[in-house]
C-alpha cells in the first residue's frame, strides 16, 4: 500500500474526500439516468442503417449506465456501510 500511496498520491485525497466523490459520482450517474430516460423516445434517423445503429448505441448506453450504478452502489457499500459491520 506504502507503494501505491508513493506512486498515486493522489488516493489519499480521494480516501479523505470520498463523501464529496461519491456524491459528486452519484449526481452524475443520477443525470445521465435522467437524460437517457427523457430521451428513450427520441426519433432515429429514417435511413435503415443509422437507424438500427441508433437503437444498439441506446442499447449499449443503457448497458453501460446499469453496470456503472452498480459498481457505483457496491463501491459506496464498501466506503460507507461496511466499515460499520466489520
Amino acid at each position: 500500500m506504502a507503494g501505491l500511496v508513493s506512486a498515486v498520491p493522489q488516493i489519499v485525497w480521494l480516501s479523505q474526500y470520498k463523501t464529496w466523490v461519491f456524491a459528486g459520482s452519484g449526481v452524475m450517474i443520477a443525470m445521465a439516468a435522467i437524460f437517457q430516460y427523457r430521451s428513450r423516445n427520441a426519433p432515429c434517423p429514417i435511413d435503415a442503417k443509422e437507424a438500427q445503429a441508433c437503437m444498439r448505441a441506446r442499447k449499449v448506453s443503457k448497458v453501460i449506465l446499469i453496470f456503472s450504478a452498480l459498481v457505483w452502489m457496491a463501491g459506496a457499500f464498501f466506503a460507507f456501510l461496511a466499515p460499520l459491520f466489520f
